[in-house]
């Protein structure tokens, strides 16, 4: 009691349905609701706040790299003092 539906039939709901589902895939949404060449305000609010982010990024490591340069200046320090030390009691 199966509907007999024709061959062509078929084939026409079949094209229908891919150029529907192309239109679909490939249309533009991003711009739908903006005009071309207008930046969001939103966009640029973030954009603004990543930058500041990477600032304040830049800023700590810059301070991490200064507290690095100390440690390995005191320990460069350090080990020229044990080596004098060494020299002198091995003198005495």
């Amino acid at each position: 009691m199966a509907l007999e539906v024709p061959p062509e039939t078929r084939l026409n709901v079949r094209r229908l349905a891919w150029i529907g589902f192309c239109l679909l895939l490939f249309y533009p949404s991003a711009f739908a609701g903006t005009k071309e060449g207008e930046p969001d305000k939103e966009m640029l609010r973030l954009m603004d706040l990543l930058r500041e982010w990477e600032m304040l990024k830049n800023l700590d490591l810059a301070r991490d790299l200064e507290k690095v340069e100390r440690a390995g200046e005191l320990s460069a320090e350090q080990g020229a003092q044990k080596s004098q030390q060494k020299t002198t009691k091995e003198k005495k």
